[in-house]
């Protein structure tokens, strides 16, 4: 997947989110920005909008010294989900995206490979062995003990 050009303001918005998290200091925040937007301006828009995501967060993560600037973020939301829910959000995410695997799988036309890419696995492979850590089976065999043809 190719990068847009309407990707660009959602990049600076969530740059300038997770500078602001790292850093307090103003000074430093500006020096930081300043190098996210010279490296958009000199990114590879044939690349993907995770890839050109992934070298602005290791600018970040570098200049601030922060390896993750969400961690405080993400704690609190984990811990309003416990309450809730009793289990983490990403347990609930990886228990919705079983869910959504099977309902998918358990669709005779829909094929394998289309289930792993719906679910955002560039590979099939890992898409495999994803659902077999969460199912104990393979995608395929779960399909034939289903009987969905």
């Amino acid at each position: 997947m190719q990068t847009a050009i309407e990707c660009i303001p959602c990049f600076v918005r969530q740059a300038e989110e997770a500078v602001a998290l790292a850093t307090g200091d103003s000074a430093k925040r500006e020096k930081i920005l300043r190098q996210i937007l010279h490296a958009l301006a000199e990114a590879d828009w044939a690349g993907s909008p995770p890839a050109i995501a992934q070298r602005l967060h290791r600018i970040i993560r570098r200049e601030t010294g922060e390896s993750d600037p969400y961690r405080e973020v993400k704690d609190r939301m984990n811990s309003l989900a416990l309450e809730a829910s009793g289990q983490t959000l990403h347990r609930y995410w990886e228990s919705r995206r079983v869910d959504w695997a099977c309902r998918m799988l358990s669709t005779p036309s829909v094929r394998i490979k289309e289930v792993a890419l719906e679910l955002g696995f560039s590979e099939f492979s890992y898409f495999s062995a994803w659902f077999k850590k969460h199912q104990g089976q393979s995608p395929r065999n779960w399909r034939e003990d289903r009987h969905v043809r």
